[in-house]
């Protein structure tokens, strides 16, 4: 692999080394575990500033936000603290939806809620995704906008600032002046602790409050690395917390991947449902084997069976956009123009791309010297796969999925195609430098 291509192992291992020579799993402030909780938000601001994966694109601006607060009031009066009922489980859906016939879902957890809700009582927790909700459900649904607004009004308000020791502020200006040297970047570290450490109370005292109301015997979770203190809140009720997986895991993804902690983490859920045998291998996680259930992907199933008796359409190449490298992927296609030219390109994007994409100048320029056509839209990405010859990408979860519909896969060489090592081994795959 390049250098360029290198740079997410390099990160990894750069935090491990802090991990270990600062012994920052066992560093307990105000009773939290707070590297476990900033960990993977640590990771992803080096990883932009650093220019390993590219920052998020869309900012939100002002306005957007004070339209979101008071979209998000509304819902507060159908749903909040008062409204919920006991249920023997909750979902904590994924906020972002696919259009499936017509319908929009979450495509980790909606096809495990129908079968659960024929047997037990369930209560979907649903996020707003961009300050807006826009699946219409057959089953019982909380939408969480009551708690975000909580959550602002007791950090700006109610709460003051958690006061750092010494001792605790040395060690963390420590680490930055690390960073620093290894990347030159400014790491207000310290800060982001104090503000991480405020953040886990008041979302503990939250969901402690809500889950002795709801009562439920099970908690499923999609991204579970994003919900240390609801972990926590339902840890201590004696509720069991089970994650479904939504995407690559691999010894470079470190919401999974802790290499040098031999003891168990407090903030990872009590198991793990993956898709199949071979996620269950891939790393040795933080948990015992056989709290990792083998489950599967029911919508790649369910949508399987609609479009695998469609043809291919022969020469055609399926790219598969990803927003942390969007630029990088349209940028290392240029590069490699003379393998692409005289096919046709069909490039999807991701949709949190889908309205910022033009501000991306290598696509733009791809527009121009290749048969494109981008996909902007919903527009589904099965029937995509099933109709194309080839699929390229870097480390996107789709790429698993493109083979199972018979794409031949090429790779792109750069930052991120780490995560594919497992994939390469298994999978006969093109890598373009």
């Amino acid at each position: 692999m390049s250098k360029e291509s290198n740079k997410v192992k390099d990160l990894c291992e750069f935090i491990w080394h802090l991990e270990d020579k600062y012994k920052l799993f066992d560093i307990k402030i105000k009773d939290i575990y707070i590297w476990e909780y900033i960990r993977m938000q640590v990771y992803y601001k080096l990883a932009a500033t650093a220019g390993v994966l590219e920052p998020p694109g869309k900012r939100v601006s002002i306005l957007d936000r004070i339209k979101i607060f008071f979209n998000g009031f509304i819902y507060t009066l159908t749903n909040n603290l008062f409204t919920l009922k006991e249920s023997n489980l909750i979902f904590f859906s994924h906020p972002r939806s696919v259009s499936v016939d017509n319908e929009y879902i979450d495509i980790y957890s909606e096809y495990l809620i129908r079968e659960k809700q024929t047997k037990q009582s369930i209560v979907d927790f649903e996020a707003d995704y961009q300050g807006k909700h826009i699946r219409k459900r057959k089953h019982k649904v909380h939408r969480l906008d009551w708690v975000k607004q909580l959550v602002y009004f007791r950090y700006f308000f109610v709460i003051k600032n958690s006061i750092l020791k010494q001792k605790e502020v040395d060690l963390f200006q420590t680490i930055e002046n690390e960073i620093y040297k290894q990347y030159g970047i400014k790491y207000a570290l310290a800060n982001l602790v104090e503000s991480k450490l405020k953040l886990f109370s008041i979302y503990y005292s939250i969901y402690t409050r809500v889950f002795k109301k709801v009562k439920p015997k099970s908690i499923y979770i999609v991204v579970a690395y994003y919900y240390a203190p609801i972990i926590k809140a339902a840890k201590d009720l004696g509720i069991e917390t089970i994650e479904l997986q939504h995407g690559i895991i691999t010894k470079y993804h470190l919401g999974y991947s802790f290499p040098n902690i031999k003891k168990p983490l407090h903030y990872f859920p009590d198991k793990i449902m993956v898709w199949d045998q071979s996620w269950k291998k891939n790393i040795d996680y933080p948990i015992t084997s056989e709290n990792i259930l083998i489950d599967s992907f029911r919508y790649l199933e369910q949508i399987k069976k609609q479009y695998e008796t469609l043809p291919k359409i022969k020469n055609t190449y399926l790219v598969l956009s990803q927003t942390a490298i969007s630029e990088n992927i349209a940028k290392k296609i240029l590069d490699n123009l003379d393998f692409f030219k005289g096919k046709k390109i069909v490039y999807k994007l991701h949709p949190a791309e889908f309205d910022i994409w033009k501000n991306n100048q290598s696509l733009t320029q791809l527009q121009k010297v290749l048969d494109i056509e981008i996909v902007a839209s919903q527009k589904h990405l099965y029937h995509l796969m099933a109709t194309s010859e080839f699929q390229v990408g870097v480390f996107s979860t789709a790429l698993y999925e493109g083979v199972v519909f018979n794409c031949k896969t090429i790779l792109l060489n750069i930052q991120g195609i780490e995560y594919m090592e497992d994939f390469i081994k298994v999978n006969e795959t093109i890598i373009l430098k």
